[in-house]
């Protein structure tokens, strides 16, 4: 975490735990959240994104904007299911943040437009 780098938060298949003393103690961020990958917001460095597979095998990112206490999800709605993300980065592109997440069935794109 940017600002504080004792903070740090990890995906998993259980979901997102998150340490706020350097690793030395872990709790729970996010539940039936299978996130793998983890990327700060190329605009906000204090906003997180996690993605990876939800519960119904879709892919999908959340974002939080507080250290992993709550979490806000876009889910990629009629896309194949069962994709693994491998990658993840997020960019400023013409005046506007794009989320990158290279997966095993391609790369997907999110523009967000504020």
């Amino acid at each position: 975490y940017p600002s504080e780098p004792s903070r740090v938060l990890a995906g998993m298949d259980i979901g997102i735990r998150k340490s706020t003393d350097g690793g030395e103690n872990w709790k729970e961020s996010s539940k039936g959240m299978s996130a793998y990958t983890l990327t700060h917001s190329a605009r906000d460095p204090e906003v997180v994104y996690a993605s990876g597979q939800n519960t119904e095998g879709m892919v999908f990112f959340a974002a939080s904007g507080d250290f992993g206490d709550t979490w806000q999800t876009v889910e990629f709605k009629g896309e194949p299911t069962h994709i693994q993300v491998n990658d993840m980065v997020s960019v400023l592109q013409n005046g506007k943040e794009v989320l990158y997440l290279g997966t095993n069935k391609g790369l997907y794109s999110y523009t967000f437009e504020k």
